[in-house]
C-alpha cells in the first residue's frame, strides 16, 4: 500500500512538479501585469485624445455652441421629440456604434495578423475614424431637425447620393442579416 505521504509532491521528493507549479503561476503573474499595462495604456491613450482630439473636433471642425438648442428641447413635442438624460445617451451612442465594421475589422485583423495589430486597430480607428464619423453624423442629424441621415443627404448633396446611400444602407443590412449567427440555419440537401 502507498503511504498517503508518497501521493503529495513537495520539494524534496518531486522538485519538478514544484517547478511546474512555480512556472505556472510565474506566467500568469507575467500575463497578469501585461494585461494591466495593455489595457491602463489604451485608457491613458483614450482620455488623451478625448482631452485634446475631442476639443479640437468640437470646436475648429464642428463649432458646436452650447447657446444652441437642440431638436429634443426646441420641438419638445413629449412623443418623438423628449430630453433625455447624459447617461441613457452615453447607452444609445454605444449600442449604434457596435455594428458589422467596428467589430469585424479588429477579428479580421486579429484572425489575420495576430492580437497587436487588432488593437492597433481598435484604438487607432476609434480615435481617428469612429469620433469624427459618430460626431459629424449625430450633428448633422441635429441641425436638421433631427432627421436621418438619407434625409440629411437627400436634401444638402443631391438625390444621386441619395440613392446611393440607400442602396448601400440596403446591401450593407442584406449581408450583415445573413452573415449573423442568429440567421436560421440553411436548409439542409439531404
Amino acid at each position: 500500500m502507498i503511504k498517503a505521504s508518497r501521493v503529495y509532491a513537495s520539494r524534496q521528493n518531486h522538485p519538478r512538479a514544484f517547478a511546474a507549479k512555480h512556472t505556472i503561476l510565474t506566467v500568469w503573474a507575467a500575463s497578469a501585469r501585461s494585461l494591466i499595462a495593455i489595457v491602463g495604456g489604451s485608457g491613458i491613450l483614450f482620455l488623451l485624445a478625448y482631452l485634446t482630439y475631442g476639443r479640437f473636433l468640437s470646436n475648429k471642425v464642428f463649432g458646436l455652441d452650447n447657446g444652441k438648442k437642440t431638436p429634443a428641447v426646441e420641438i419638445n413635442d413629449e412623443n418623438d421629440f423628449v430630453s433625455a438624460k447624459k447617461g441613457m445617451l452615453l447607452g444609445q451612442h454605444f449600442s449604434a456604434i457596435a455594428v458589422a465594421g467596428p467589430v469585424n475589422g479588429p477579428i479580421l485583423a486579429g484572425l489575420m495578423f495576430g492580437w497587436v495589430p487588432a488593437l492597433i486597430w481598435i484604438i487607432i480607428g476609434s480615435i481617428f475614424v469612429g469620433s469624427v464619423h459618430d460626431m459629424g453624423s449625430l450633428l448633422a442629424s441635429v441641425r436638421n431637425k433631427a432627421r436621418s441621415i438619407s434625409d440629411v443627404i437627400r436634401e444638402n448633396v443631391s438625390k444621386r447620393a441619395w440613392v446611393l446611400f440607400m442602396v448601400f444602407i440596403w446591401i450593407a443590412l442584406v449581408t450583415s442579416s445573413l452573415l449573423s449567427p442568429t440567421s436560421p440555419p440553411a436548409p439542409s440537401s439531404g
